[in-house]
């Protein structure tokens, strides 16, 4: 699925409880994306193709993330920096397992490879999760599951007055919100 999917969904993840603080919330919303981290390897591994020596980052190390080990690692981070702290843990934790879920079942290549999950890593090798239904990450179902979570969360924003966008600028959550309100409303 696509990182912004990841993040939606991880930011309706975080609006799961009214206790949090907005940094609550930013680590939550985080953990939902933070496994596509090594994705960022697709960049080296572009500059680098036509050297001598090319950096297959991406290609071998893609999905070298979406495990256990790193889901504990980014759920004591959420936790340790949070007041919070064991329901930001726990949301972060969830968060972290359902971007894992949504690349089990929305993210076959273009070539129609599939990309398993190493989820005991680092811990073992054993247990690989893969879905043999799994659907390409352009098909439309992560269309519908993106259109659904941005319903969502102009719906958050209408309601609560605050959003996603908050996470990088109070300034433009304002007008966000304000804008959503506007056009929404019941005149």
């Amino acid at each position: 699925m696509s990182p912004i999917t990841h993040g939606l969904i991880g930011w309706l993840t975080a609006n799961i409880s009214r206790k949090l603080t907005r940094r609550e919330m930013g680590l939550i919303t985080l953990a939902g994306v933070v496994p596509d981290v090594d994705g960022l390897g697709l960049i080296v591994e572009v500059l680098t193709r036509n050297t001598a020596h090319p950096l297959l980052w991406w290609t071998e190390y893609h999905h070298a993330l979406h495990n256990l080990g790193f889901a504990l690692l980014v759920t004591a981070a959420a936790f340790f920096l949070s007041r919070n702290r064991v329901l930001t843990a726990l949301l972060a934790f969830a968060s972290f397992h359902l971007h894992l879920v949504g690349d089990l079942v929305g993210s076959r290549g273009p070539d129609g490879d599939q990309w398993t999950i190493p989820y005991l890593a680092p811990f073992s090798n054993a247990w690989a999760l893969s879905w043999k239904y799994q659907w390409e990450l352009n098909a439309w179902p992560n269309f519908a599951i993106t259109g659904l979570a941005l319903a969502a969360t102009f719906w958050l924003a209408y309601k609560k007055g605050f959003s996603v966008v908050g996470l990088i600028s109070e300034k433009a959550d304002r007008a966000f919100v304000q804008t959503i309100r506007n056009r929404f409303s019941e005149k």
